[in-house]
């Protein structure tokens, strides 16, 4: 079910900024989508019902796919504007296909560390990573998605990429990040840092919430004041 929620005009086309809705039915749609400035992955596996929804809120193209045969899109991968990072049991044919459609850069990220889009916080110029990572895959983080890249926590959480989600234009984290990490991101990402929660207090809020500059898609359990936040956070307008 969808829930739109602000409308604006481009010249004389209404298209959404920010709306609630679900995936498979599930308001934690940020487990199977993933968005960036210029194009979305969602799961082929089953038939998507609101892929008209997704094109018009976010305003990119969108590619179906699996990654390693799973619909956890959101989850397992991680990318932005310059590329896209999977884990290291995506199959040929997956990564062929993303770059068949997007012509884009699409690397293997190796080590025990798969659920990249839970543990790498990006947007095109920065990346915040789990501090498991090894020195190997942070290299290839940082080439395939030409971003400056920075190992650490988040209101005391490995799942970096988890607890929250960054865009060109601002981040929205955890409500437990402390001040001095919401500065950090500010000077690191080069925008506004703030707090917030998704899905009714769900603090994990990449869980629930897909966006770029142009838009958001935030669960459908999501209340009025956690839509406004959001708007804020991200400096949607």
């Amino acid at each position: 079910m969808k829930y739109p929620l602000l409308l604006r005009s481009r010249r004389g086309r209404p298209y959404l900024v920010i709306t609630r809705s679900s995936f498979f039915g599930d308001s934690n749609i940020g487990v199977f989508i993933l968005a960036t400035e210029n194009y979305t992955i969602v799961p082929r596996s089953r038939p998507i019902t609101n892929k008209t929804l997704i094109e018009r809120t976010l305003r990119v193209e969108i590619v179906e796919t699996n990654i390693g045969e799973s619909f956890i899109i959101g989850v397992l991968a991680a990318g932005n504007s310059h590329g896209l990072v999977v884990p290291e049991f995506a199959t040929d044919e997956e990564i062929e296909n993303i770059k068949r459609n997007l012509d884009i850069n699409v690397d293997r990220v190796p080590g025990k560390i798969n659920a990249l889009g839970n543990t790498i916080l990006v947007n095109d110029d920065v990346a915040l990573v789990h501090p498991g990572f090894s020195e190997e895959a942070i290299k290839i983080i940082k080439n395939n998605l030409k971003v400056d890249v920075y190992r650490g926590n988040i209101a005391e959480s490995h799942l970096v990429g988890s607890v929250a989600i960054a865009t060109n234009n601002g981040i929205l984290a955890h409500p437990l990040t402390d001040n001095k990490t919401l500065e950090w991101l500010s000077e690191k990402f080069n925008t506004t840092a703030s707090v917030g929660t998704i899905n009714c207090g769900n603090p994990y809020v990449k869980v629930g919430l897909v966006a770029n500059t142009k838009g958001a898609l935030a669960g459908s359990e999501t209340t009025g004041p956690e839509l406004f936040q959001i708007g804020q956070a991200l400096n949607l307008d």
